[in-house]
């Protein structure tokens, strides 16, 4: 909110509230809306019928059987996640004879001290290393 949204909310807005008094509701959407509702409840199809009022009706009154209901849902739910395993996938999930998996194997067999490690390459150069002319000299691709 900026300095104009908090100006109105602490000064504006309590001042149309106390003008205003009883006749805060005179503009509702609610008598607008008056011949609808009146309607809907000639049908019978209003507010005090139908799934979701049925459902917290029951709700309101049974509040702790549906709360234990639901937390019984939720438990059952999530009972395989308590051993559940993450893990990052390797070698290991391919087939035994499969060409990649082979080459990684021999990789740890033979070459287990290396690892992943860094390969340092080190070349001994007269003068500058950075030298331009001397970099040019170098074979390359």
């Amino acid at each position: 909110m900026n300095f104009t949204q908090y100006n109105f909310s602490l000064t504006i807005l309590p001042t149309m509230l106390a003008l205003l008094g009883g006749r805060i509701n005179a503009l509702s959407a609610q008598s607008l809306f008056r011949r609808n509702r009146t309607a809907k409840r000639a049908r019978g199809t209003g507010e005090a019928s139908g799934f979701w009022y049925r459902l917290s009706e029951t709700v309101m009154r049974r509040p702790i059987i549906v709360a234990l209901a639901v937390l019984a849902i939720l438990v059952t739910l999530g009972l395989p996640f308590l051993r559940v395993s993450f893990s990052t996938p390797d070698v290991k999930l391919l087939p035994a004879r499969q060409e990649a998996r082979i080459v990684s194997e021999q990789l740890t067999q033979n070459f287990a001290q290396q690892g992943n490690a860094q390969l340092v390459i080190a070349i001994t150069t007269h003068g500058d290393a950075l030298f331009r002319k001397l970099a040019s000299g170098l074979p390359s691709r």
